[in-house]
């Protein structure tokens, strides 16, 4: 099963910015839970989506 994964979520080696021109250049060294869980179900990640700054959306 193919998984895309949002990029509030860690992937060890792979950049994670949540959304923020801060965050560019962060790249964890865990994977997080959720995740570690879709894996562990023979998920095969191949792609991360955008997610707006901090993952934060507010309603009007």
């Amino acid at each position: 099963m193919s998984a895309m994964i949002k990029d509030s979520h860690w992937l060890a080696g792979v950049e994670t910015t949540y959304g923020s021109p801060g965050m560019v250049g962060f790249v964890p060294q865990e994977i997080s839970s959720a995740v570690e869980h879709l894996i562990e179900a023979g998920a095969v990640v191949f792609a991360k989506t955008t997610v707006s700054e901090f993952a934060y959306w507010q309603l009007c």
